[in-house]
């Protein structure tokens, strides 16, 4: 079915920091072995049966589903009898809400590594005396990175914070989101300082292999990062 994939729906924050909000937003849309169609939207799950191209009704219900074709004949748009006062619009596969957490995950697990398990690493060879394999890097180098990640960690716990509590988040703008802004901005600073050591590390042959992608992982965490970020209007004080 052309009506099959990941909608968003038009009435948001297009410019501010409530864009975030869309990633709690995501409406599913799939065909079913009978020919139906179902919609997982974030109140639970809705079938659909097909009145005409286009146009589906909710089974065992009166709630209509109409979608609409743009000029390339693709389906871009939807309108739901329901939600009158907005559209769905049809997300290309970079703005979907599940990639961008699976993203977030992949970027938090090189942050506490970096953050945590290199500081654990580097004490515990020197309590056991152990020489780093490889030639040895600037200690800055170590310390950017574990910086950086530090800062995207508290970054989102102080996030997570101030998103806690929707009835506050309605009547303005939290205290503790405006100091949750500056770490990704020290952060976005400390990864431009990473991308030179990382340059660094291949040229010059830092560490061993592995260490030598790790680090490169941790880098491509951090734009990752702040790619993300700056796409849902987290990276600055858009208020």
């Amino acid at each position: 079915m052309g009506v099959s994939g990941v909608c968003g729906m038009t009435r948001m924050s297009y410019t501010k920091y409530e864009k975030a909000a869309s990633l709690l937003m995501q409406i599913k849309v799939g065909p079913t072995k009978e020919g139906t169609l179902l919609v997982n939207v974030p109140g639970g799950i809705r079938q659909y049966a097909e009145l005409e191209p286009y146009v589906f009704r909710e089974v065992d219900g009166q709630s209509k589903l109409v979608f609409k074709e743009d000029g390339r004949g693709r389906v871009t748009l939807g309108f739901a009898g329901d939600f009158p006062h907005m559209a769905l619009l049809k997300l290309k596969w970079y703005e979907q809400p599940m990639l961008h957490y699976a993203l977030i995950g992949f970027c938090a697990i090189f942050f506490i590594i970096a953050a945590i398990g290199w500081p654990v690493a580097m004490l515990a060879r020197k309590i056991c005396r152990r020489k780093i394999e490889g030639r040895p890097a600037p200690r800055a180098a170590r310390w950017l990175g574990g910086l950086m990640g530090g800062c995207f960690l508290v970054f989102l716990v102080l996030l997570a914070v101030s998103l806690s509590d929707p009835n506050e988040v309605m009547f303005g703008v939290l205290p503790v989101l405006k100091v949750a802004l500056v770490f990704p901005l020290i952060g976005a600073v400390l990864a431009a300082g990473l991308l030179v050591f990382t340059f660094l590390a291949w040229v010059k042959k830092y560490w061993y292999g592995c260490r030598r992608l790790g680090y490169t992982l941790t880098l491509l965490a951090g734009v990752l990062f702040l790619w993300l970020l700056n796409f849902y209007n987290l990276l600055g004080w858009r208020l």
